[in-house]
């Protein structure tokens, strides 16, 4: 393990490399390789990537993806399945920011490559392509639980108070609901 400030991962710089990172399979693949020898901060690394994603236009999110695709595959082949594992929580939060129809289909190939591979198993892959398939319908199930909970009166009594306030207007709430 590295000592010293070798130790430390820098989260804001990786992040500034993955949002900045080229769809060259050498940038992806230098990428990939350099999250791999420091892979004793894979918690540090994920984050990041999960920050980027998140960050990023749809165009770019694949190109995440396939950084991403890169790191999971070669770990598997040097068999440090410990970040597959590791990985595999960020990539199904991350499925629905690439849902967009100008990536979905490329995701849904790296899924079907991660299945022939044996990168994950054929459960992982479903449980991936269900929430890819789906993510409407649960967003849909979460709004109505927002939606049944929102009380309208309430709302515009803070919106009444906020006015008010930020005027510098100090009035007593009005009762007009």
């Amino acid at each position: 393990m590295c000592k010293g400030k070798e130790s430390k991962m820098d989260s804001r710089s990786l992040e500034k490399r993955l949002s900045s990172v080229k769809e060259t399979a050498e940038e992806i693949q230098g990428l990939a390789r350099w999250c791999l020898q420091h892979r004793n901060h894979q918690h540090s690394i994920i984050q990041a990537w999960s920050r980027a994603l998140r960050k990023a236009k749809v165009p770019h999110r694949l190109t995440l993806f396939y950084v991403c695709n890169e790191i999971v595959q070669n770990a598997r082949r040097k068999k440090l399945l410990d970040v597959n594992q590791h990985f595999a929580t960020a990539i199904k939060d991350a499925i629905p920011l690439v849902r967009d129809e100008k990536v979905r289909h490329k995701i849904v190939r790296i899924f079907n490559i991660w299945e022939e591979r044996g990168i994950y198993d054929s459960k992982f892959i479903a449980e991936l392509q269900e929430i890819m398939e789906n993510v409407g319908t649960v967003n849909a199930t979460e709004n109505e639980v927002v939606l049944a909970g929102f009380q309208v009166s309430i709302f515009l009594e803070y919106l009444f108070f906020r006015m008010f306030y930020s005027d510098g207007i100090h009035l007593y709430f009005l009762n007009i609901i």
